[in-house]
């Protein structure tokens, strides 16, 4: 099975559950990476405000296990900061997203 990570685009449709939440938010995700409600989602994330930055932990529904894990400048969780794990269904980590200030590169 090809592994499935968020675009980091899809964070913009996440604007809307982040903004003007103090504690935490849950989003879930459809396989086409599409916002949808807890009955059709694949996917779960969990937006936490930890110190300055948001903190994104995303599981697969079925399973429970981690899909991917990083921070977000601002409560509107468009700009993700630093290092970004993606793993696979079975728990293995399939590769690492580094972001620096607007650039992004990938490192396995």
């Amino acid at each position: 099975m090809k592994p499935l990570f968020i675009s980091f685009e899809l964070i913009f449709i996440f604007i809307q559950f982040c903004n003007g939440q103090n504690d935490s938010s849950t989003v879930y995700i459809s396989k086409d990476q599409r916002v949808t409600s807890k009955d059709s989602a694949y996917l779960y994330e969990i937006v936490t405000k930890k110190n300055n930055v948001w903190h994104g932990k995303t599981y697969f529904l079925k399973t429970k296990t981690l899909q991917s894990e990083g921070d977000y400048t601002g409560a509107n969780c468009t700009k993700p900061i630093g290092t970004f794990n993606n793993y696979n269904e079975d728990g293995t980590i399939f590769n690492t997203a580094v972001y620096n200030d607007s650039s992004k590169y990938y490192r396995n």
